[in-house]
């Protein structure tokens, strides 16, 4: 696996949409940010530090965005730029910044989970091929579902999903789909498609937690 960019999102007072790396924008904005944030911490640390402050975290198989909320908590504002990004990293492979301690191994986890087998969590048929191939059987199917339900209350009463396991994650995925009577040729709604993201995103955030605490 390459090397894995982090970049900040953020809406600037004009209320544009702008994006800069990380490590760059943490040391140019110093006085403006927590104290605990170091201009020479990792990458990795510097976005622990921005998500324990109120800010979000979206991951792609290239990329971590930082994000900013707006004024109303919301950061939605960034899809149509994580978007674009994603279409460039297809063009070229262009890699910035480089350094030793952003390169990330492809290491195997629960169910021989790696980085490359999580899809994108702005593509619907790649998020269904993806739930497909968890088993149901593996897990008790009544309290998967009764987890379902709770995390998806959860999430829209908190805007976050608390879990550790990818197992977990990924039945919970399977079985909401199931539930919805989702289907791979048909978009599901808005409200659907945001809880999906939020289960992709939380399985990249296990996996490359479960990474870096080797390190």
């Amino acid at each position: 696996m390459g090397h894995l960019r982090h970049s900040v999102i953020i809406k600037d007072s004009n209320n544009e949409l702008k994006q800069f790396p990380l490590k760059d924008w943490v040391r140019q904005n110093q006085n403006s940010l927590p104290n605990e944030l170091d201009g020479n911490q990792t990458s990795h640390k510097m976005r622990q530090i921005l998500k324990r402050n109120g800010w979000s975290l979206v991951f792609t198989e290239t990329e971590v965005f930082v994000i900013r909320p707006d004024e109303n908590g919301n950061i939605d504002y960034a899809n149509s730029k994580i978007a674009g990004n994603q279409r460039n990293d297809t063009d070229e492979k262009k890699y910035i910044n480089i350094s030793k301690e952003d390169i990330e191994p492809e290491i195997c986890f629960i169910d021989d989970i790696k980085i490359s087998d999580i899809p994108s969590s702005l593509h619907w048929k790649e998020i269904f091929d993806f739930a497909k191939t968890f088993d149901l059987n593996k897990v008790d199917k009544q309290s998967i579902s009764d987890q379902a339900n709770y995390l998806e209350k959860f999430y829209r009463n908190h805007n976050k999903i608390d879990s550790n396991s990818i197992h977990e994650m990924r039945a919970v995925l399977l079985q909401f789909i199931n539930m919805q009577k989702l289907v791979r040729d048909k978009l599901p709604t808005k409200e659907q498609m945001i809880f999906l993201k939020s289960i992709i995103n939380t399985i990249y955030r296990i996996v490359y937690d479960k990474m870096w605490s080797k390190y």
